[in-house]
């Protein structure tokens, strides 16, 4: 009988602490994500810078031989220009990033229509940041620029950061 005496005001009680408790996983989740779009946009300069350089790697390569032959020419070695030629072709395709980087747009696309939709999305966006990973990582595999290794070391960095945050997301 007391207990359902009471029962009103423990009611009462227990409304007001859920509501707020619904208000501050709100206002913490609007905070979320306004940090994870930032992040994620961060990212995605990083990509496209490396795109850039990306574009770039074959000529850089095939400058560089081309000095090479230079230096060889002028002491009187034969070279045969077809091997140059396919030694060039062969290098182009293999540091050839252009799949994993138009994949990672892809996936920066779907990060942010995920965020954009709302509601629970911490997994989605956990097993997109996977994706996101192997695909700057096969970059870097491939990339064989420098400038290109230091930008993915960058990405890792960046991303494992906001991982973190993913993981505190429904």
């Amino acid at each position: 009988l007391k207990a359902e005496m009471l029962w009103p005001e423990v009611e009462k009680t227990l409304t007001k602490a859920l509501s707020a408790l619904k208000q501050m996983r709100q206002s913490e989740g609007m905070v979320l994500e306004v940090d994870l779009l930032k992040r994620f946009e961060a990212l995605r300069v990083v990509s496209r810078k490396i795109s850039t350089l990306a574009l770039k790697v074959p000529t850089q390569y095939k400058k560089s031989l081309e000095r090479r032959l230079k230096n060889l020419l002028a002491s009187d070695v034969e070279v045969d220009r077809e091997l140059i030629a396919r030694e060039i072709a062969v290098f182009a395709d293999r540091c050839d990033v252009s799949e994993e980087l138009t994949r990672l747009e892809s996936h920066f696309e779907q990060v942010f229509s995920t965020i954009d939709r709302g509601g629970a999305c911490g997994r989605r966006l956990d097993f997109i940041c996977q994706e996101l990973f192997r695909e700057i990582n096969t970059t870097g595999a491939k990339a064989n620029n420098a400038k290109i290794s230091e930008l993915v070391i960058d990405f890792k960095a960046g991303l494992e950061a906001a991982r973190e945050q993913v993981q505190n997301i429904e």
